[in-house]
């Protein structure tokens, strides 16, 4: 202390209004210390509280961690004596980390390998207490899951409400059995049949499918068996003609061709004058002959009830060679002397034909006179079996029945229809033609699948 100085006043001299105040100035010394001193240690702590944080969060994948405060308590450290100068080491705010937690609180959708801080949580308590919280939890996913799946029910509800759902269809009814071979013949035996005869010779078998193509699919009623007789030289097989199905409404038999039949024509030609008198059709008591060229746009029984309910008394039933205006093969003279039917004389190319009385009548006699005069002597017979015909019938009318011409329907036959004809008759012109309504209805069933057009019989 300098001489002249004023002394420094001591402690107790101090008025203690003056140590309350510098003691709780900010800007004092000792305040200024502590502060050096706590902002490291806060940063330290914050360091730490950041790395446990890392290492907890990783471990979750879904769900959520609460996180309680860290609660940072400072402690003051009083100085051993007075504050003030010289008096000690000033106060020192002391951290202290009471509490670092963090909590897992798992959410429903965690899988039960996403549970590491179950530990955390339970490792302290009792097993029986831990077993018990896994089952609460367990139960609470289960449940959660439960939450969603009707969720999803009510929004798929919801979407689905307001929309037109279809009508539910009937099932369909069981199929009906198939009725075996011997049950088809069966009743095939227990219906009307009736008889249908074509022959096929040379070239003629793809005609002669074609044309039974048709005749199957118009061969309907229910009441009649259709027994199909086919004349052949060997060209048809019955593989052929196995599409003539089913064994209750269709039976078929090939037979070969009669051997004293005249070779008039062209090949076989002049089997059907012959048909009363072929051993195979002798029980036949009518028949109905169709040339192959022949297609079918109606059912063929129509033609056998036409002939046994109009003219049942006549042998023969044909169509006219022609209608007026027309004038055909007879009236334009290319015939010669020959005479013919009527006023324009008959085609052959469709018969009705009543073999019981043929066989009674003097046909097969005068059938063989004609043929020896205007054929082997006169040789005018130049279409054949139907020029026979014509000359029988010139002289012997009261036997033949005249049919609609709907029934041997030719595209110059000057015939006209209100409806359809039953029968189409082409001639070798027509199959060539193009343009033609014959040729499209020949190519038609000549391409067509002929199992396409069978129907099959049920039994109870």
């Amino acid at each position: 202390m300098g001489h002249g100085e004023a002394p420094l006043p001591t402690r107790s001299e101090v008025a203690p209004a003056e140590r309350s105040a510098a003691h709780r100035s900010p800007t004092g010394p000792a305040q200024q210390h502590c502060k050096r001193l706590c902002v490291p240690l806060l940063a330290i702590v914050a360091i730490c509280s950041m790395f446990l944080a890392l290492q907890v969060l990783p471990t979750l994948k879904t769900g959520s961690i609460t996180l309680r405060a860290v609660h940072i308590h400072t402690t003051r450290v009083p100085p051993e004596g007075a504050l003030g100068l010289g008096a000690g080491p000033p106060a020192v705010v002391q951290p202290d980390v009471t509490q670092l937690t963090a909590l897992m609180t798992p959410s429903a959708e965690l899988s039960d390998a996403d549970r590491p801080l179950e530990g955390i949580q339970t490792a302290s308590l009792p097993e029986s207490e831990q077993r018990a919280r896994k089952r609460a939890a367990r139960k609470a996913r289960k449940e959660a899951r439960q939450r969603k799946k009707e969720e999803r029910k009510r929004r798929k509800a919801k979407a689905a409400k307001g929309k037109v759902l279809p009508l539910a269809l009937a099932p369909p009814p069981p199929p009906a059995p198939i009725a075996t071979h011997k049950e088809q013949q069966a009743a095939f035996d227990a219906k009307a049949e009736l008889h249908f005869v074509q022959v096929a010779c040379g070239d003629r078998l793809d005609e002669l499918v074609t044309s039974l193509k048709s005749f199957l699919a118009f061969a309907l009623s229910p009441q009649y068996g259709y027994h199909v007789h086919i004349l052949t030289n060997g060209i048809v097989t019955p593989e052929h003609v196995a599409f003539l199905q089913p064994a209750s409404r269709f039976r078929v038999s090939i037979h070969g061709t009669y051997e004293h039949s005249a070779g008039l024509f062209r090949e076989c030609a002049s089997e059907r004058l012959y048909l009363h008198e072929h051993p195979a059709l002798l029980y036949v008591k009518k028949m109905i002959y169709i040339d192959t060229d022949v297609i079918w746009l109606d059912d063929a029984a129509k033609l056998a009830q036409w002939f046994d309910s109009v003219h049942p008394e006549r042998i023969y039933g044909l169509a006219e060679e022609t209608l007026p205006p027309q004038t055909g093969w007879y009236l334009n003279g290319r015939a010669g002397d020959l005479p013919f039917w009527g006023r324009s004389g008959l085609n052959s190319g469709i018969m009705a034909v009543n073999a019981d009385l043929l066989r009674m009548s003097t046909f097969s006699s005068a059938r063989d006179e004609i043929i020896a005069y205007w054929g082997n002597e006169k040789q005018l017979l130049t279409l054949g079996d139907q020029d026979v015909l014509n000359v029988y019938f010139h002289d012997r009318p009261e036997e033949v029945a005249i049919m609609p011409c709907g029934f041997n329907f030719r595209h110059d036959c000057g015939c006209q229809l209100d409806q359809l004809p039953v029968a189409y008759h082409g001639n070798d012109f027509r199959k060539r033609d193009s343009s033609s309504a014959y040729f499209h209805h020949m190519m038609l069933y000549n391409r067509l699948n002929a199992t396409v057009l069978q129907t099959h019989d049920t039994y109870p």
